[in-house]
């Protein structure tokens, strides 16, 4: 077949195709731009948004961390305290910039240490169980506290210290030994005493009570 280049150049048809085909594909590479733009822009605007919620939701749960009545404590792998809250610092007689960086050591006698190496061995197994334990405050201030445990693990699952729950009990342990004193005193007196319900059932008798009606306890 012969084939005319200049002939085939000329015609106005070819030119027309090749312009629309041209405007086709610029038009379809602006739409998968434009596209690609608007997705960029969203996911940058998500990613702000989410940033910001981040930020908002990490000033409430300070804010609760901060104002809450328990204390709050941060300890890391040399058992040294890397955050306190102002109810522990209150509890302690400290300020944040005495307890912060401070060991553990120093608010703990030789029997509560021991308990606490103990515990420290349980965080690093993932225990949480609660126990309690009584620190010694500015002014050597004994102070009883239920501690709740949460171990820190880093993103390979190694233990990186620990944060604790404290709460003061040292007005319940108070009472407590008030209240065995006050049933030794009862229960040891020359005087009968007993207690009963609304039926008239009786839950309580000294035990001189038991003795003058020749009853043990149980009975």
């Amino acid at each position: 077949y012969s084939f005319d280049t200049q002939s085939y150049i000329d015609k106005p048809s070819i030119w027309i195709t090749f312009s629309i085909t041209l405007i086709a594909v610029t038009l379809g590479l602006q739409i998968i731009t434009n596209k690609h733009v608007d997705h960029f822009i969203l996911s940058e605007k998500q990613i702000r948004e989410k940033q910001e919620l981040l930020i908002k939701s990490e000033e409430r749960y300070r804010m609760l961390v901060e104002t809450m009545n328990d204390g709050v404590g941060i300890v890391d792998l040399e058992n040294k305290l890397t955050y306190v809250n102002p109810a522990l610092c209150k509890m302690l007689g400290y300020s944040y910039d005495e307890a912060v960086g401070s060991s553990l050591d120093n608010y703990l006698d030789d029997k509560n240490l021991e308990i606490l190496r103990k515990q420290q061995e349980l965080r690093r197994r993932g225990a949480t169980k609660p126990y309690e334990i009584e620190w010694i405050g500015k002014g050597n201030k004994k102070i009883a506290t239920y501690m709740s445990p949460r171990p820190i693990f880093n993103d390979k699952g190694e233990y990186n210290g620990s944060f604790a729950v404290v709460t003061d009990i040292t007005a319940r342990k108070k009472a407590e030994e008030q209240l065995k004193l006050t049933k030794f005193g009862i229960d040891h007196s020359n005087i009968g005493v007993f207690q009963i319900d609304d039926a008239a059932n009786i839950y309580y008798a000294n035990e001189h009570a038991c003795k003058s009606l020749g009853y043990t306890s149980e009975e």
